[in-house]
């Protein structure tokens, strides 16, 4: 179907009611670490891309080494490796929206806004942009890798070291 008949345009708005109610829910239940992994995507925007786009890549080689050596257990750990890819975009992408909308108004001059107007701000803004034939496609791809890189380098706004529990567990406190 071509990208601006009915049907398509129906779907890309259904999307972007989910994308609302989710940006909603997240916002209602864990707003503080979504504005930490949004803090780490205006801080270093290309750093997350980067990592989004390693931590894509590692995701697929994972399903593909899991359906290849665990014959048995593949449809559990397939789905286990999907889930995590999908949480990582999800909570990502509402991230995103918060720092295109916190950027967004800092261009228009206005500092104080509240959290979720400024991610319904970028949530408009990347909607609309979304429906731009073969733009869209292409900007929202980009902005999922940046998500994904913002969830895993915040660790769902978690800011946490990654390793620090295992080197102490080896060396102890005074090994470093």
């Amino acid at each position: 179907l071509p990208a601006t008949s009915p049907v398509v345009l129906a779907a890309k708005l259904a999307l972007a009611a989910a994308w609302l109610v989710l940006s909603l829910l997240l916002f209602a239940t864990a707003g503080r670490s979504v504005l930490a992994t949004s803090d780490e995507v205006r801080r270093q925007p290309l750093r997350c891309f980067a990592t989004g786009v390693v931590g894509v890549l590692a995701l697929v080689l994972t399903g593909l080494l899991l359906s290849a050596a665990a014959l048995a257990l593949a449809a559990p750990l397939l789905a286990l490796v999907a889930v995590l890819a999908l949480l990582l975009k999800l909570w990502g992408m509402v991230a995103v929206f918060h720092a295109v909308g916190a950027w967004i108004a800092g261009r228009l001059g206005r500092r104080r806004l509240l959290a979720l107007h400024a991610a319904m701000a970028g949530f408009l803004l990347l909607t609309l942009l979304k429906l731009v034939p073969y733009l869209g496609t292409w900007l929202w791809t980009m902005a999922s890798f940046v998500a994904v890189g913002a969830s895993i380098g915040s660790k769902f706004g978690r800011r946490e070291p990654w390793f620090a529990d295992t080197i102490f567990m080896f060396y102890g406190d005074h090994g470093l």
